[in-house]
């Protein structure tokens, strides 16, 4: 395969990830693994689809194909070693075999469609066969078959090196889009609570409320069939307030204490999903027999935990409702038991407004990724709207450590402060229960037995600033509520009191759960964000690496530029973001020599007028090709256009002059310059590193801009090694 072949690939793979509607974004990565892994010739991809795994894109294949589903055992029957499946590992089969492994696949109960796609001849015809499982976490999410219907050697260790590229890609991409989808069904039930909450607030009477509440139950859940019933305390029986469909026939119905499924969902604090509600043994009907439906009910409570209520959405059989919409039932009846209170208690209705737009604001930083101003925000909005809360604090687990990113009652000093684990010793002494992301409250007693636990949990410089921390001593009462990720806990609130050892309790515990989700979700989106763009770094190290191998580089030339460049934006103060535009510009920034003939890239003596002026012209079609990158900032782009211009002007191509030319390309062009003179080329020798030094240094003023080399020096002076082809790359290194 050619290295022009390779890039292209990559380049498509790269499209892919950075964007592409869903329904076109799977046939664009097979369609790119079909020309590029040796030995095929068309292909699909089956993902995980509930209970069964579906065909979402196919190469080569009948369009009939698309949709299909598989069973899982049929799945693992065709790859034909059910532990090698879980791991990952692909298997490639031809002959015998794969009529064997085609036989055992067709064994497995599936559908009467997926069995004749099995014996469609386009399978039958297949000489080999290459299948990769792709596993994320404890399942396999989806599988790769590329297929070759002509030669049963067609596939080989070159074929499975190749597909891996496309494993890691699309495994990225199911990652990122199981994060995205539950984002945003969190996202779309923040619009739904705060579009119901609004419809709600035009009503101040309970029975304006209910006629709404009915209507918008009917609408949010498709539901023709409702009804609502609020708890009375005085006779401690269930009365109807509402109803449509079905439960007319109930409009005055009164359910005793312990009664039915709505008594039922009050005492287990929980919705009820019932297939057929008739059918069921804790069903409550004093009428005449209601016809056979699905029914879902949720119950209301106050904000002390006494019931005020439940709601019941139904629809005939043989519709039934999904776990979704289970969840969204629950969260109607929290806005409407929100609604109730307000009617009944104007005080109330103050502080539930103030909390809605707490936690919109909080959802909005979230939507547009500004995490340092949203742990703030949150906090802001956890102490106000809280019962109990007067002070508190956020921390956020940063490799074997916590760090604070938000405190409100505290010394702004400690913010940045670590705290090392297991600190659940101290901030949640139950393991199993700090795991499982379980809430605890703590007395003034268990507190101070605490005091000095930073001489073990934190490192010495958090620790000299806890000291300092004069509040610790003065807390009443302290919740705790860790926040669980991928299994584990990334995070946790506090949330204390100073004057009443009582003011904690189970309210506050229901009201501090509303943040912790919305932690989870900053910290959702801040993996995603963080795993999207390492698979762009790889990719694009991936290309630079190819690249450097067709200029005849010497190597490791990418990885060192890349790295040297880094070293001098951080020593001439560049951010984070501003260090990876740099990097990823450094990557790509010979980009344009995938069009030069390699009769100009590889002569040994010097270049005529016209093969110069074909050479220099790497930089503007690099930078076109980078356009097909919609994701590489511009500075990384312009890195790849402006590195070989010169601070006297007279450089190319636009013949920029000082600091005309973009920071970044001024950066790279010393590490370039510096690491192609110690490095031998066709047409010279490697020159010693003191040589290469000297020739950059004379060069300030003229070719460089002084103050990058008077920068550069100084990393010289601190990171001798990385001058060095064998460069030993310091910890943090991002070119690993």
């Amino acid at each position: 395969m050619s290295s022009a072949s390779a890039y292209t690939a990559l380049l498509k793979t790269l499209q892919a990830l950075a964007g592409q509607r869903e329904k076109e974004l799977w046939p664009s990565l097979l369609r790119s693994a079909v020309e590029v892994v040796p030995g095929a010739e068309g292909g699909a991809i089956i993902a995980r689809h509930e209970h069964c795994y579906r065909v979402i894109a196919v190469h080569n294949y009948p369009p009939q194909a698309l949709g299909l589903n598989f069973s899982e055992a049929s799945i693992i029957a065709w790859h034909g070693n059910e532990e090698a499946c879980r791991r990952g590992e692909p298997r490639i089969a031809n002959g015998v075999t794969l009529k064997k492994l085609m036989g055992a696949a067709l064994e497995q109960p599936n559908t009467r469609a997926a069995k004749a796609a099995l014996h469609h001849e386009h399978l039958q015809s297949i000489r080999a066969s290459l299948f990769l499982p792709l596993p994320i976490g404890h399942e396999v999410a989806a599988y790769i078959q590329l297929d070759n219907r002509s030669r049963e050697d067609a596939f080989t260790s070159e074929s499975l090196e190749a597909i891996r590229l496309y494993a890691l890609q699309a495994t990225t991409l199911l990652a990122a889009q199981n994060q995205r989808s539950a984002l945003e069904a969190r996202l779309r039930e923040f619009e739904i609570i705060e579009g119901l909450t609004q419809t709600l607030n035009r009503a101040s009477r309970q029975e304006e409320i209910m006629a709404l509440l009915v209507q918008e139950i009917s609408r949010l859940m498709s539901s023709p069939h409702v009804h609502v019933l609020l708890y009375d305390p005085e006779s401690d029986w269930l009365e109807s307030a509402g109803w449509l469909g079905l439960f007319e026939r109930h409009a005055h119905v009164r359910v005793p204490r312990g009664m039915g499924l709505s008594w039922a969902s009050l005492e287990h604090k929980r919705v009820l999903r019932v297939e057929n509600a008739p059918r069921d043994p804790r069903n409550f009907n004093p009428g005449p027999p209601s016809p056979p439906h699905a029914q879902l009910t949720a119950p209301m409570f106050d904000v002390n935990g006494e019931p005020l209520g439940v709601l019941h959405s139904a629809r005939d059989l043989p519709a039934n409702y999904t776990p979704f919409e289970e969840r969204l039932l629950g969260l109607i009846a929290n806005v409407a038991a929100t609604a109730l209170e307000r009617s009944r208690k104007s005080a109330h209705l103050e502080r539930q407004l103030r909390e809605s737009r707490g936690l919109l604001h909080t959802v909005t930083a979230l939507a547009v990724g500004s995490s340092d101003q949203a742990w703030s925000e949150l906090l802001r909005c956890a102490v106000e709207m809280v019962p109990g809360a007067e002070g508190g604090s956020i921390f956020v687990r940063e490799g074997k450590a916590y760090r604070l990113v938000a405190q409100m009652g505290y010394d702004d000093r400690l913010l940045g402060a670590k705290v090392m684990m297991p600190i659940h010793r101290y901030w949640h002494p139950q393991p199993h229960a700090w795991l499982a992301g379980e809430p605890r409250i703590a007395k003034q007693d268990f507190l101070r037995q605490a005091v000095g636990f930073q001489d073990q949990f934190m490192d010495v410089a958090s620790a000299r600033l806890f000291e300092q921390w004069g509040r610790l001593k003065e807390i009443r009462c302290s919740l705790c509520l860790p926040v669980v990720l991928a299994g584990e806990v990334q995070g946790f609130i506090n949330l204390d009191n100073f004057s009443n050892e009582q003011a904690l309790d189970e309210r506050s515990i229901r009201a501090a759960r509303n943040y912790a989700l919305q932690i989870t979700a900053l910290l959702a989106a801040r993996r995603e964000r963080e795993e999207r763009e390492a698979a762009y770094e790889g990719a694009l190290r991936a290309i630079g690496v190819a690249l450097e191998a067709r200029d005849l580089e010497t190597a490791g030339h990418t990885d060192r530029v890349a790295r040297l460049a880094e070293l001098l934006g951080q020593e001439l103060g560049l951010d984070p973001s501003e260090l990876r535009e740099l990097r990823w510009g450094a990557y790509l920034h010979d980009l344009g020599k995938l069009t030069v003939p390699d009769s100009i890239l590889a002569k040994p003596t010097g270049l005529d007028s016209e093969q110069r002026q074909v050479m220099q012209s790497h930089t503007t079609l690099g930078y076109r090709l980078t356009r097909h990158l919609p994701f590489l900032p511009e500075t990384a782009r312009l890195v790849v256009l402006h590195h070989h211009e010169r601070w006297d002007g007279t450089g190319y191509p636009s013949g920029l002059k000082g600091q005309d030319i973009p920071l970044a390309a001024r950066i790279f062009a010393v590490c370039d310059v510096f690491d192609a003179l110690v490095s031998p080329r066709p047409y010279k020798e490697a020159w010693s590193i003191e040589q290469a030094l000297a020739e950059v240094r004379s060069g300030a003023g003229s070719q460089f801009d002084p103050a990058v080399v008077a920068a550069f020096d100084r990393v010289v002076q601190k990171y001798p090694e990385a001058l060095r082809l064998e460069c030993l790359e310091p910890e943090g290194s991002h070119t690993r």
